[in-house]
């Protein structure tokens, strides 16, 4: 568990750095209050959409 911890920290310690160095690169902030799954098609209603309709009878 304590290497698990450990991991993590270094995992962090290393996106964090990313993050800043790009934030120096552009300037600006690289954090957004947007969030990926406002932008995620729901798949169950994606389907429904796509699907056609049809007569059984032909």
């Amino acid at each position: 568990m304590e290497e698990n911890k450990r991991v993590a920290r270094e995992g962090g310690d290393v996106a964090r750095e990313a993050r800043e160095t790009m934030e120096k690169r552009l300037g600006r902030s690289v954090v957004s209050k947007e969030r990926a799954s406002d932008y995620i098609i729901d798949a169950s209603k994606k389907e429904k959409e796509d699907e056609l309709p049809f007569d059984e009878n032909k």
